[in-house]
């Protein structure tokens, strides 16, 4: 092609490309117009199919009703094959009946937000929801219990079962009572005439709440843990845990009746207990108390028997009324380190023999700083009360201790 063709101001060369622009336009078009197709519009002939799923695969699940899950001699519905149930509304229990009889293992129930409410009398003594006997693997969350004759949620005499995000009130025992290997989560169970939450051996419990019931707050049986738990102004402990290796975790026991958290043998942690009737934390044979913050309770801030191990523990204004203590000390065998009391009656007692005794360090406590019975082993004492020092400003400073004993204790 010469140059003069290819000059786009050439009036052939314009409609050439004219031509090709619109041959290309049809050409998308057609593509375009292919592609659009979406077959006739008439139906095919014959009923027309589904082609959706139906209802029970939508929502795999049963409704509890009169009709799915009907009820017997004591109970308003009964739950009687495995499965995943729901409420769809509020139950108010009849008198004379439970509300929820489960009589099968793996079934899980769905309050859906709803409330079961009972009459709020001891006549029958029922409960919303309860486990017939044997059953396992029960699940029950999201939902309001109130006001029953008995406990809100009953599994005594079930196993492995999980309650989580129940709020429980004003039941005329327990608010949620589980048995063994029981999980509880987040879960809020108070105002009851007895106890807020009861678990099993071998349960974990976290992330709940106990407040204002009549007895204790949380009870557990042995080897149970409770992790980021609180108990508050319950009328006797706020936690207590019979047999051997509980757990508390990060727990906060306030303004109990008792004594904040009480365990025969076990480990607590990172736990606070504070403005409590008797001790904060008081732990039996073989416990460890570790970092733990015991604030104004009345009679002690942590009280241990023997073959104990208390670490890092901060305890101030305990026993003022008493001649309580910081810590007490019971019996023998113990071992008391880097711990710090503070305005308590007297610091540090330590009664019995053969208990080791170093790192502490005791503040202006009303009565005695230190009282250590005979025959007990100890790091050095050192008297630092009044005791003048210089400031310090720079990179240097000599010890002011007057020991480099790492053993010593210190009252200042």
């Amino acid at each position: 092609m010469t140059e003069h063709n290819m000059n786009p101001h050439n009036s052939s060369f314009n409609d050439r490309r004219a031509m090709l622009a619109g041959i290309g336009g049809l050409a998308a078009g057609a593509i375009l117009t292919g592609r659009a197709q979406a077959g006739p519009l008439d139906p095919p002939p014959g009923p027309i199919a589904p082609t959706g799923k139906p209802l029970t695969e939508v929502e795999p699940r049963i409704a509890i009703s009169s009709t799915n899950t009907p009820g017997d001699a004591d109970s308003m519905f009964r739950i009687i094959a495995p499965g995943s149930y729901y409420l769809t509304a509020n139950v108010i229990p009849i008198l004379g009946k439970h509300g929820i009889k489960v009589s099968a293992s793996g079934v899980t129930i769905d309050m859906n937000g709803f409330m079961m409410r009972g009459l709020g009398t001891i006549s029958g003594a029922f409960d919303a929801i309860v486990a017939d006997s044997g059953e396992e693997r029960i699940i029950v969350r999201n939902g309001h219990i109130e006001n029953m004759g008995r406990n809100g949620i009953n599994f005594e005499n079930a196993t492995k079962c999980t309650v989580e995000y129940i709020r429980a009130y004003l039941c005329q025992a327990s608010g949620i009572v589980v048995g063994a290997n029981g999980y509880l989560h987040q879960c809020d169970s108070s105002d009851h005439n007895s106890r807020g939450i009861k678990a099993g051996s071998d349960s974990f419990i976290n992330a709940c709440a106990a407040t204002g019931n009549g007895i204790w707050g949380f009870f557990t049986d042995t080897r149970c843990t409770l992790q980021d738990c609180t108990a508050t102004s319950n009328s006797g402990s706020g936690f207590s845990a019979s047999g051997l290796g509980n757990r508390f975790l990060n727990c906060q026991a306030n303004l109990n009746g008792g004594t904040g958290i009480l365990t025969d043998s076990g480990s607590v942690h990172d736990c606070i207990a504070m403005y409590n009737s008797a001790s904060g934390i008081q732990a039996g044979l073989n416990s460890l108390v570790r970092h733990c913050r015991c604030f104004q309770n009345t009679t002690h801030g942590i009280l241990v028997s023997s073959d104990c191990t208390l670490l890092e523990n901060n305890c101030a204004a305990n026993g003022l009324n008493n001649d309580g203590a910081g810590i007490l000390v019971g019996s023998s065998d113990n071992r008391i380190e880097g711990n710090h009391c503070i305005d308590n009656a007297i610091g540090l007692r330590v009664s019995g023999s053969r208990n080791l005794i170093i790192r502490n360090s005791c503040a202006r406590n009303t009565s005695l700083n230190w009282s250590i019975d005979a025959n007990n082993h100890y790091g050095p004492i050192l008297n630092r009360v009044g005791v003048g020092t210089g400031a310090v400003s720079g990179n240097f400073s000599p010890s002011s201790l007057e020991s480099t004993d790492p053993h010593a204790n210190f009252t200042y």
